[in-house]
């Protein structure tokens, strides 16, 4: 399963901290350089901290949502690639990719700040799950003369590239 995704913020995912407990040997974290290029590297959100209590009652109905606020919004931890792995919001606690899909967020990869009392900015780095190879991250080795083999083998690890006629001799 070739997995792709647009942009990292400088470090892809291992596919178990984006789908629990879903190993895969060769969708490991890995450097992905350049990725600063790419078009809404960073890029912010404003939610009204009202329709962020809607969204998390609605989301998790036998939850009590108390008053939300940057102080109330707790990361927990990051993965081996930067993104946000646990997050605390009041007394719920979520895995930092359903924080990504509840808010419709770019990344997992992102800060919150408080910048009104009933708005707070979410900024995120990079775009999608960041699993695989980054298409951006690959533009850049491409770029600084990285062969197909190269890249394929940098973001699949411990792949081995063979033609179909030897891979049909062994099967």
């Amino acid at each position: 399963n070739t997995l792709f995704h647009a942009s990292s913020p400088g470090r892809t995912e291992n596919s178990e901290d984006v789908w629990q407990g879903t190993y895969v040997p060769y969708l490991r974290s890995v450097e992905s350089e350049g990725e600063e290029t790419s078009k809404d590297y960073i890029t912010s959100v404003m939610l009204k901290t009202g329709d962020m209590a809607e969204k998390l009652r609605e989301a998790y109905p036998e939850k009590k949502i108390g008053e939300i606020s940057a102080e109330s919004i707790e990361i927990l931890g990051l993965t081996i690639g930067r993104r946000v792995k646990m997050i605390k919001i009041g007394n719920i606690v979520i895995k930092g990719t359903e924080f990504r899909k509840l808010f419709g967020l770019r990344s997992a990869c992102f800060t919150v700040e408080q910048v009104e009392d009933d708005l707070i900015r979410i900024t995120t780095t990079g775009h999608g799950h960041g699993v695989g190879m980054s298409q951006w991250g690959a533009d850049s080795l491409a770029k600084k003369g990285g062969t197909f083999e190269e890249i394929l083998q940098h973001y699949y690890t411990g792949v081995d590239i063979i033609s179909i006629r030897d891979f049909e001799k062994q099967n």
